[in-house]
């Protein structure tokens, strides 16, 4: 089998190499297409040019969550397919899928909105995490990549909301500057959205719950996370979300008021101006911050603690590599490793040392994967591969071959 891309190593061996893997997944989605089949109509057939539209205008919003997100994921890089088809699988697929549940339950249950969004749409924004547990198992080392999926999810559920409000909404009759209050005013200053941290901060516990040895408390770590959030969610649409979104419009108008030297009772006159839009966008931070409050305390301790075992891995298992692989120099490199910053590989072109340190980075998360299932790591394919590509992109440079 040809090992020589991230994305065939990652799925080596996976369920979807064999027959049954196929059909379970062919399965799930045709099930799911099928029973949200009215909620894809009203996505994508309803103003299909103007939801495209709406999602590129919500990519540029949600802009600075990516480059975070890219950022977060330097050390063990994902697989491109992976990454941006978390993101694509739920504003084209999951999504609806919750939109239809959402629908069904409020016209059969009775219950207010608020009940049970979040147990809706929370495990749906993670789907994609789920899917890859099961079918894509080595994707998911711990803390930091469950985060990341999570973040993915969230974001594509928020470009797909972001997107609907910006097509499905008659604002010919709401008033054009409610265009402004209801599509590019829901995006904050921190280029985010409660969706994208509301599913980080599950998949963080699922990505922790899946990888600690002390497996009790991986399932309380899940369960609780999840019920904090789904739970966070729903009181966001009812009391507390109110009340947080009077307090945030007060926070914007006082801020664009000190900024204008307006009259708070005058700031009705900036409707439709650059100002609303910077009034909006503070309150929604504002809003943001406020409802995230222990989330975003969640999310700092998983980054750190996640930063830190991303290079106890590297360090523990790049040591011992043949010269080969791993210098004594750049494994010196390897154990002055800086949290914020990454070693240098010395003596190469500069593409050359990024692929050669991002491979030795993945041969060390993938030797950690084999040992936890207690299998040979010297006898494992990718490893193997992994080291073969390293050997490869040396003498390419040693013969003068472009890397």
């Amino acid at each position: 089998m040809n090992l020589d891309t991230r994305l065939r190593r990652v799925l080596y061996n996976s369920p979807l190499h064999r027959t049954g893997g196929k059909i379970a997944l062919a399965a799930i989605l045709i099930g799911m297409f099928v029973y949200a089949f009215p909620a894809f109509q009203k996505y994508y057939l309803t103003q299909p040019l103007q939801m495209l539209a709406g999602l590129a205008v919500s990519a540029v919003l949600y802009l600075p969550t990516v480059l975070a997100l890219l950022y977060f994921d330097r050390r063990e890089r994902e697989a491109k397919l992976l990454f941006w088809g978390t993101t694509l699988s739920v504003i084209f697929f999951f999504g609806p899928v919750a939109s239809r549940t959402i629908h069904l339950l409020r016209d059969t249950t009775g219950l207010s909105d608020w009940q049970f969004v979040g147990f809706v749409e929370e495990p749906t924004k993670v789907l994609p995490l789920l899917l890859l547990l099961i079918f894509v198992r080595p994707a998911v080392n711990g803390t930091r990549d469950g985060l990341i999926y999570g973040a993915l999810g969230g974001l594509g559920f928020a470009m797909l909301e972001s997107s609907a409000y910006f097509a499905l909404v008659n604002y010919g009759e709401m008033g054009w500057p409610s265009l402004l209050t209801e599509t590019i005013g829901r995006a904050s200053l921190l280029g985010t959205d409660i969706h994208i941290l509301f599913a980080a901060t599950v998949g963080a516990a699922i990505g922790y719950g899946v990888s600690t040895k002390r497996r009790w408390l991986g399932v309380l770590v899940i369960i609780g996370t999840f019920l904090l959030v789904a739970l966070t969610h729903g009181q966001q649409d009812h009391t507390l979300g109110k009340t947080l979104a009077v307090i945030g419009a007060v926070v914007g108008a006082g801020a664009v008021a000190m900024l204008t030297g307006l009259p708070m009772e005058q700031i009705d006159q900036l409707q439709g101006t650059p100002w609303n839009y910077l009034m909006l966008s503070i309150g929604s931070t504002a809003n943001i911050i406020g409802i995230n409050l222990i989330n975003l305390i969640i999310l700092f301790a998983a980054l750190w603690k996640s930063g830190d075992t991303e290079r106890r891995v590297v360090r523990t298992h790049l040591q011992g590599e043949p010269e080969a692989i791993v210098t004594a120099e750049e494994y010196a490199g390897v154990e002055a490793e800086r949290r914020l910053h990454l070693r240098w590989i010395a003596g190469y072109p500069k593409a050359t040392a990024r692929s050669i340190r991002s491979l030795q980075n993945e041969l060390a998360f993938r030797k950690e994967y084999v040992q936890r299932r207690s299998a040979d790591v010297d006898s494992d394919p990718p490893v193997l591969a992994l080291r073969e590509l390293i050997e490869t992109e040396r003498a390419n440079v040693a013969s003068g071959y472009p890397a």
